[in-house]
């Protein structure tokens, strides 16, 4: 699997076709996040045949001026398959990977609870998401 940043048309068009997706899963909120001073990015998973298989928003607010740190917020979670746990932690550690290199030092999830309730499988998960350790 690899993981890279989309462009926005790409990430509006599979979140268009996931059933789960909500519009805070679309650059258009991006935008609007953008213009509350935040910066945005949509990140793709895909695997060797070029299928995504995961993607993700991703909005980053300078923690302070002097840190040079960033904090990110997944605005209602990843559009991921969450009962596929190998490609949950895959993804988990591809994304830890490029948080650090984006100086990311903490990520927030808001992932919405569907009428499956995969909030237990989120739940199992979460200890693994906070925080992103920071290499020196």
């Amino acid at each position: 699997m690899k993981l890279y940043e989309t462009d926005a048309n790409n990430f509006n068009d599979f979140s268009s076709a996931e059933p789960d997706a909500s519009i805070f899963q679309t650059s258009y909120w991006s935008d609007y996040m953008v213009s509350k001073g935040y910066k945005a990015s949509f990140i793709e998973a895909s695997n060797e045949h070029d299928t995504c298989l995961a993607l993700s928003s991703l909005l980053l607010k300078k923690e302070s001026f002097l840190s040079g740190k960033y904090t990110a917020l997944a605005p209602h979670g990843f559009l991921i398959n969450y009962y596929d746990e190998e490609l949950f932690k895959t993804f988990h550690g591809l994304m830890s990977d490029y948080l650090k290199q984006e100086k990311v030092s903490k990520l927030f999830i808001e992932p919405q609870v569907d009428k499956d309730n995969r909030m237990r499988s989120i739940r199992q998960h979460m200890s693994m998401i906070f925080p992103i350790p920071m290499s020196s």
